[in-house]
This record gives structure tokens, C-alpha cells and sequence, in this order.
């Protein structure tokens, strides 16, 4: 009995050892990708940084032309647009795996509580257990005499009203 116990026992810490490193991989893995994403926006800032210090330089050669400056402004503004865009694919990319990982995860951790309840129900369907014995006796037929024992339980009902203080008082 103390084997079959500490067996179980074993299997639950087993699992949830199991289930805690799931979800550190998960955490792990999201940080990792926030992470990505963080140093792909910082080296963006950077990069626009450094479009618009060239721009402001092309700027101060030809301060009167103002078509220059325009331009100079528009490719930097353009490959702002254009470095955000990217940076936002790869953050909502980076969310979707997440999202897939989490549900993938989530799914995982279901099936294996359904089949335990699958193999738990087995295991009390196919084995007796001390409830449905008692649940079996109840149930067994018992010998009644007369017309298909109609009359016994005519007679016990009597006996067992017979019995109840409410109609004791009745009698009297």
C-alpha cells in the first residue's frame, strides 16, 4: 500500500515538475522574443538617429535650398516609416508564435488531464469498489411472499408507518 502510494505520489510531483517547466520555457521563450524586438527598436532609433543628422548635414551645405531640405526630410521620414514597419512584423510575428506556443501548451496540459480522468473512470468502472457493492446489495431483490410479494410490502409499509410518532398520535 505505502509502494502504491509513494508511486503516486512520485507521478504527481513528476508532473508538476513537468508543468512548471513548460511554462518557464514558455516565460523563457516570450522574453527572449521581447527582447529581439526591444533591440530591434533601439537600433532603429538609432539608425533614425543618424538619418536625420545626415539630413540636418545635407541641410547646412545648401541651407537656401529648401527642395533639398525636403527631400533630405522625406527620406528620412520614408525610412523611418519603413524600419517602424518592420519592426512591427516581426513584434506581431514574435506574438503569434507566443500565442501559438501558450495555446499549444495550454492543450497539451488538457489532454493530459483528460486522459488521466479517462483512465480514472476506467479504473473505477472496471474495478468494484466498497460504494457499489453496498450500491449492488440495496438493489438484490428481496423474498416477499403472497401475490408477487405485494402483500409484503403492503405490510412493511404499515409496520414502518406504525412506528413514525405522527401516527402513533393518529391511532390513539
Amino acid at each position: 500500500m505505502t509502494r502504491d502510494t509513494s508511486m503516486g505520489g512520485r507521478r504527481v510531483l513528476d508532473a508538476l515538475l513537468e508543468n512548471q517547466e513548460a511554462v518557464f520555457g514558455v516565460i523563457d521563450r516570450a522574453g527572449e522574443r521581447r527582447h529581439r524586438v526591444t533591440q530591434a527598436l533601439l537600433e532603429s532609433v538609432r539608425e533614425g538617429g543618424h538619418d536625420w543628422i545626415e539630413a540636418g548635414r545635407r541641410w547646412s551645405r545648401r541651407p537656401l535650398d529648401g527642395y533639398a531640405f525636403l527631400e533630405e526630410a522625406l527620406k528620412a521620414y520614408g525610412w523611418g516609416q519603413y524600419r517602424f514597419a518592420g519592426i512591427s512584423r516581426e513584434a506581431l510575428v514574435d506574438l503569434t508564435e507566443e500565442n501559438r506556443k501558450w495555446t499549444e501548451f495550454a492543450l497539451r496540459r488538457l489532454r493530459a488531464r483528460r486522459e488521466r480522468a479517462q483512465r480514472a473512470y476506467a479504473q473505477t468502472a472496471s474495478s468494484p469498489s466498497e460504494f457499489s457493492h453496498r450500491r449492488e446489495a440495496k438493489q438484490q431483490p428481496t423474498a416477499h411472499h403472497g401475490r408477487d410479494g405485494v402483500d409484503a410490502r403492503i405490510n412493511a409499509g404499515r409496520a414502518s408507518r406504525s412506528r413514525h410518532p405522527a401516527h402513533s398520535r393518529a391511532k390513539r
